[in-house]
């Protein structure tokens, strides 16, 4: 058991985990979840709740699949949504900045330059 332990410390042994999954997806589940967790407290307190979330977010998706293909195809449309929202808003603050270079082939308008006007003044106190 020890060793087996130690091996699930290193996260990026494939042999380990595709043997585990095969011979015991109990084991396996329990493992995954292990490692995540403890990736997630070795975060600073700042990002944990946002990461607990995010992966309870995967693993309804992973629920939902009719297979581990089709588990894969959701959690990789759920990170492209993520960066496409992510390059809307970078889009959006770069279009708003004055002058700002072109995003994505976009032309941003220019500054617009107009004059100012003067206010008149009324005269106070007088009556007619």
């Amino acid at each position: 058991m020890e060793e087996q332990n130690n091996r699930v410390r290193d996260v990026n042994d494939f042999e380990y985990w595709r043997k585990l999954a095969k011979s015991d997806p109990q084991a396996f589940e329990r493992a995954r979840e292990e490692v995540i967790a403890q990736y997630i407290a070795s975060l600073p307190a700042v990002q944990q709740d946002r990461m607990r979330r995010l992966q309870w977010r995967v693993d309804i998706e992973r629920q939902r699949a009719r297979n581990p293909m089709d588990a894969a195809i959701r959690i990789y449309d759920m990170m492209w949504d993520s960066v496409g929202k992510s390059m809307e808003a970078l889009e959006s603050l770069a279009e708003a900045m004055p002058g700002a270079a072109p995003v994505k082939g976009k032309k941003v308008a220019p500054p617009v330059v107009g004059k100012v006007l003067p206010f008149r003044q009324q005269a106070t106190g007088t009556n007619s």
